[in-house]
């Protein structure tokens, strides 16, 4: 029994290969040229044709969203972002998913690089203040860090050996470098 192949009018052809061009899946491109879906992807696969992760790879369809907050930090780095999620979205103009799920990515990272710092005891050199008081990092008895999820900025709010109260402000790419040192 021989099938009726429509790849063999060039009519349908040019037809498949333009609505493939608009069409964003083999499901939805299939119901515009009245066909199955599983007929749609042997013609694609015929022609050399494909969908990326369903998505078509034509110029015309536009791109999703991704990375919607880091992009915008990136490009606004003078705007320092409130710690409320319905606020970012009012200055951003993005939506609440991109917002939580930025957020969550970039506490993930800065999880991840503090936990690769290790014990700040064990850390090389010194943290000079603003004050101009220098400690090592072996002289703090306690400490907590505190970091902004928008940035890489920390707070360091340790006690001192001599039971002196410090606060001080960096970075964890700074931190990172001071793990890097090496004691001799």
């Amino acid at each position: 029994m021989s099938r009726n192949k429509l790849t063999d009018d060039s009519n349908f052809v040019i037809k498949l290969k333009k609505e493939f061009k608009k069409c964003s899946s083999c499901r939805e491109l299939g119901k515009v040229l009245k066909i199955s879906t599983s007929t749609t992807r042997r013609y694609l696969k015929d022609f050399n044709l494909a969908y990326s992760n369903g998505r078509p790879t034509s110029d015309e369809v536009p791109a999703k969203l991704t990375g919607g907050l880091a992009k915008w930090i990136k490009n606004n780095p003078d705007i320092k972002l409130p710690p409320s999620i319905n606020e970012v979205m009012k200055i951003t103009h993005l939506s609440k998913d991109q917002v939580k799920s930025s957020i969550y990515r970039m506490k993930l990272k800065h999880k991840n690089k503090m936990k690769e710092l290790g014990n700040l005891h064990e850390l090389p050199g010194a943290l000079k203040m603003d004050s101009g008081l220098i400690f090592a990092f072996r002289d703090m008895e306690t400490y907590r860090i505190y970091h902004s999820p928008f940035t890489e900025e920390i707070r360091i709010n340790a006690l001192l050996k001599n039971k002196k109260s410090v606060e001080f402000k960096t970075t964890l790419s700074k931190l990172e470098n001071y793990k890097k040192i090496k004691c001799s």
